[in-house]
Order: structure tokens, then C-alpha cells, then sequence
């Protein structure tokens, strides 16, 4: 049976996510146990009782959702499942690289709280807006930021979704042309969106020039899952491209809806992590596979139910 597993990234996160599991499971609150001791920080009031404002501080939401990913997967991992390949959704690449044991738990969080605080100085001296274009193909798209990005007002495509759903940052000026532009398009919708997703730029190589000093204190290793990653929508194994991967697509934009064409042969599709973003992406891309996320106990025993008329299948 091919199981890919995706990890969400910055957005998914919300109080009180994997509360009830957490109250049930002893793996979950090892893990919690284990990402405060690393980081001092009460993840259980900074996940269970803390505030939207407090949690979608990047310093604070990467780690957070980090830890609730990787405590999610190791209790499927308890359960006997073993994906096919996985892919996590921008910062989600951390996740998707512990969960194929390419570094350590507390190196996951180490590299992620220096990519937070990096991120941070940077976006304190650069004046930064997005938006979520949706009905719009990417090559269009794509020309209209070319055409209105100046030296001094800069635009582009960050994060690709879905063929016709896309994340554009870039100097809020730029992006108030950009949005006053879109909605020539008859099927344009246009929302705000979090620069916390990242600005996926060159605009970003003091953030990765910073994260690659921290990343020669940890050891990338050969991944025992194959990982898809953003940057390329490409497979890798080894600990080198791997870590190529991950510094590319800090500074390169997000190409989730290539990187999903890499699961067209999924018998199921599982997302591990807060929310259900992911899940609603692949049910568009795929309206036809098995798609679920994992937040419950519900859910879980829902996965349960799915995989066992599927292992059924697989042996006639």
C-alpha cells in the first residue's frame, strides 16, 4: 500500500491543537516534555492556554508546530503505518525531514528557533505584505509581478498551492497593484495573507547565509523515507540534498502544487499536524484518492477504519 504523509507549516497552528490526544497519550507528552526542556518553554501553555497572538509568532508557531507534527507521526509510527514518500509544506519540511530520520528531534527545534529569530531581524527592516490570489494560473500571474516589481517595490509569487491558487509577497505598495490588477480576471479572489509564511526571495539570503552557521552544528542524515521537497518538487534521500533542499526553499518559492504530482500513485494520503489545510489541498488536486487528517482520537480511529478495507485489497 503507498501511504504519503504531508506536514503542514505556518497557519495550521491554533490553541488548543492536539489537546485531546496529548491528555490520552504518553508518547505526545514525552514530546512535549522533551521540545521544553530543549527550547525552556512551556509548550503546554503555549499550545493549550496561550493566545492566537501568542502562538502565530513565528518563533513560537514554528516550534510549536514542529513539535505537534512530530509527536502526531510518532504515534502513527507506534501504529504500524510506514509511508511511501512525505513532503512537508514549507517550514512543514522540517517536520517531513525528522519523520524520515534525517536529524534528531531536538535539532528539528534548534534550527527552527534560529530560522524564527532570523526571519524576525529580517522582516523588522523590511516592509513586507501578501496575498492569497486564487483563479488565476501561474504563468499570468507570474508576468503581472514581473511587470509591476521596481528595484524599490519589489513583487513575486512565494508559495504555489494549487495550479490556480497562489501566495504573493512582496513591498505593500507592489501589492496593492498587484491586487487592484487581479481582479481583471473574472474567477480572480484575492484574501489577505501572513508574510509569517515566509517571503521565499533572494530577499531572504541573510536568513539563509545565518541558518546554514547553524545547520553545520547538525548532522543531515540519509533519510529512510523518500522526501519531496519544496524548493525542486523533487525526491531526495541523501543527507546533503537534503539539506540543500531545505536552505533553497527558504529563498525560492514554495512549489507545493508540483510537489504533489509526486503522489499521484498514493492509495491514501495522510496529513499529520494541526488542521486540515493540506487535506483540502490534495482532495482538489485529487478528488478521487483517500484523504485525511489527523488532529483526533477520531481521527485516528477513522485512519484505522480507511487502512484496513485497503491492506485487504492490497492482498487479493
Amino acid at each position: 500500500m503507498k501511504i504519503g504523509v504531508l506536514f503542514p507549516g505556518y497557519g495550521s497552528q491554533y490553541i488548543g491543537m492536539a489537546k485531546e490526544l496529548y491528555d490520552d497519550s504518553r508518547i505526545i507528552q514525552e514530546y512535549f516534555e522533551e521540545a521544553s526542556q530543549c527550547l525552556d518553554t512551556n509548550f503546554v501553555k503555549l499550545c493549550f492556554a496561550s493566545s492566537d497572538t501568542e502562538l502565530s509568532r513565528p518563533d513560537h508557531a514554528y516550534t510549536a508546530l514542529f513539535l505537534v507534527s512530530s509527536a502526531l507521526y510518532a504515534v502513527l509510527k507506534s501504529q504500524g503505518v510506514t509511508p511511501w514518500r512525505i513532503a512537508g509544506y514549507n517550514q512543514g519540511e522540517f517536520s517531513a525531514i525528522h519523520a524520515a530520520s534525517g536529524f534528531t528531534f531536538p535539532d528539528g527545534l534548534y534550527l527552527l528557533s534560529k530560522y524564527a529569530t532570523l526571519y524576525g531581524q529580517l522582516l523588522s527592516t523590511h516592509d513586507a505584505n501578501g496575498i492569497r490570489v486564487c483563479g488565476v494560473p501561474f504563468e499570468p500571474l507570474n508576468s503581472l509581478c514581473q511587470k509591476i516589481s521596481k528595484p524599490d517595490r519589489l513583487v513575486h509569487i512565494a508559495l504555489q498551492n494549487l495550479p490556480q491558487e497562489h501566495i504573493v509577497m512582496g513591498h505593500p505598495a507592489a501589492i496593492e497593484l498587484v491586487r487592484e490588477r487581479v481582479i481583471e480576471y473574472s474567477d480572480a479572489e484575492i484574501f489577505d495573507a501572513d508574510v509569517e509564511l515566509g517571503l521565499h526571495a533572494p530577499c531572504m539570503e541573510p536568513v539563509v547565509a545565518g541558518l546554514k552557521t547553524y545547520s553545520e552544528k547538525v548532522d543531515f542524515k540519509d533519510l529512510s523515507i523518500p522526501l519531496v521537497t519544496n524548493a525542486q518538487a523533487a525526491l531526495v534521500t541523501e543527507g546533503s540534498d537534503v539539506k540543500i533542499g531545505l536552505m533553497q526553499q527558504i529563498e525560492s518559492m514554495v512549489r507545493w502544487s508540483d510537489s504533489m504530482a509526486q503522489f499521484s500513485e498514493a492509495d491514501l494520503i495522510i496529513e499529520v499536524g494541526p488542521g486540515s489545510h493540506l487535506t483540502a489541498l490534495a482532495k482538489k488536486i485529487y478528488p478521487d484518492k483517500l484523504c485525511i487528517s489527523l488532529n483526533t482520537n477520531e481521527d485516528f480511529n477513522e485512519l484505522a477504519r480507511l487502512l484496513q478495507p485497503l491492506e485487504t485489497q492490497q492482498e487479493l
